[in-house]
């Protein structure tokens, strides 16, 4: 009987340790399984483990450089005058869809004077492609899906494409009043694109020599309406995990006054506004040898999308300084949202000094419409007596660098929607301004006299 007993404790004993062996290889599966799966997403995804953190879903849509880097009007040049199409994004990307298989030759270049420029763009039976500020030729060609061997780091302001589809294709560069000419061997005509029922406004250009650069003259008022969008606020958690990829150690995290500091291991920083949700993104270790406008238009879009404020109302702006300054804006109805003092709601600007990129941004952003009966219809002046209000309050008229319409970005007392309000902005000295703040900053000025 004791060797039986024997017999079955020695089973049991090895049953046991058997069991505990399988257990323990099970438990080593499942780690090694969970640690492949946390390498792959970090790889695929980008993000990282931020103490815990978990991304969530946004509102953002990436988009191809050439489509952020966008025209910002389109006028159609008649035999007696121009127009300005109202609901133009539409029509730009039909007309561009119809342009990439039109058959072109190579450009020609010539240097014009400022009356001939302004003459060229006039001329009748074409249709005018407007960028808000200059684009680079490589991003151009993108856009045309054209290889007409225009340099890549040409500053391109305008596009002028023939309604026939034969003719000149001209691409115009303001500030060195450069005319690029392609000849169209053979394209589709593009009338049959444009519609009677499109909503235009009468316009004319005007070159101003102190900015070098042409300006679209509004001829008639501008009737325009208030609208109010909901606002998407991204989450700190995203916002890091895009800051910090990969498996880089999680940033350390310092309290400044207002500002919240969080710097990593990769040479980066983030400053975050505690009261205006602003965002400054600091690489340290940003080298881009060359100064031309593709490379730096290149690499700003680069960073947005590592950032993820690739919205899809987010389009380039403007720029200053061979492109080391970017700058980029929401927009709505085609038209440029501006912040209210102390925002940051409605501008993402990128700016890099010798090895160091910065950029600001904002967590927020507008996002779905909402329906409302009592939207307020908004009359601008045109531009002729927008020109007089500065002029009256002190300010010469050759001074000023740029205008557009445009939508002022102020925050409902909730903070849950945006209320965009129509109104001219005017860029002056290098700073953007409405025109209401300009006339009453103007009669300060003569006050003080």
């Amino acid at each position: 009987m004791s060797k039986a007993l024997n017999k079955h404790r020695k089973k049991f004993t090895l049953r046991k340790w058997g069991l505990a062996i399988v257990v323990a290889g099970l438990v080593l599966i499942s780690l090694a399984l969970s640690v492949m799966i946390w390498l792959s997403v970090g790889k695929n995804t980008g993000a990282r483990n931020t103490a815990g953190v978990k991304q969530d879903k946004q509102l953002v849509s990436a988009k191809a450089i050439e489509n952020l880097y966008d025209f910002s009007q389109v006028v159609m040049q008649d035999d007696d005058h121009a127009r300005a199409i109202r609901d133009y994004r539409g029509l730009s990307n039909r007309l561009i869809k119809r342009v990439t298989h039109w058959r072109v030759r190579t450009a020609s270049v010539k240097e014009v004077s400022a009356n001939a420029y302004v003459k060229a763009l006039e001329k009748p039976g074409n249709v005018v492609l407007i960028y808000p500020d200059h684009v680079a030729g490589e991003i151009v060609q993108k856009r045309l899906n054209q290889v007409m061997g225009l340099p890549s780091a040409a500053k391109i302001d305008r596009i002028q494409l023939p309604l026939k589809g034969r003719g000149q294709l001209r691409l115009f560069d303001d500030v060195n009043r450069k005319i690029y000419q392609s000849e169209v061997i053979k394209g589709q005509a593009l009338a049959s694109l444009m519609s009677d029922k499109e909503a235009t406004t009468p316009v004319h250009y005007q070159w101003f020599a102190k900015s070098k650069r042409v300006q679209t003259v509004y001829e008639n008022p501008l009737k325009m309406h208030k609208k109010n969008y909901l606002i998407n606020t991204l989450s700190m958690d995203t916002v890091l995990a895009s800051a910090f990829p990969g498996r880089d150690i999680s940033p350390t995290i310092r309290e400044n006054d207002d500002q919240t500091i969080y710097t990593g291991q990769n040479a980066r920083q983030l400053i975050v506004d505690k009261k205006t949700d602003a965002i400054q993104y600091i690489n340290f270790d940003h080298d881009i040898k060359q100064k031309r406008l593709d490379f730096q238009q290149n690499k700003a879009y680069e960073t947005l999308d590592t950032l993820q404020q690739m919205n899809e109302n987010l389009y380039y702006f403007d720029e200053a300084d061979r492109g080391q300054q970017l700058g980029y804006r929401l927009y709505v109805n085609g038209l440029p949202v501006f912040n209210q003092a102390g925002s940051i709601g409605a501008l993402s600007q990128v700016k890099s000094t010798g090895h160091r990129q910065v950029v600001t941004y904002a967590r927020r952003s507008v996002t779905v419409p909402l329906p409302d009966a009592r939207e307020g219809v908004v009359t601008l002046p045109d531009s002729n007596k927008a020109y007089q209000v500065l002029t009256k309050a002190g300010y010469q008229k050759d001074a000023i660098q740029n205008m557009t319409p445009g939508y002022v970005w102020v925050d409902s007392n909730d903070g849950q929607y945006a209320s965009l309000q129509p109104t001219w902005f005017i860029k002056y000295q290098d700073q953007w301004a409405t025109l209401a703040d300009l006339k009453k900053q103007g009669h300060h000025k003569e006050d003080a006299k």
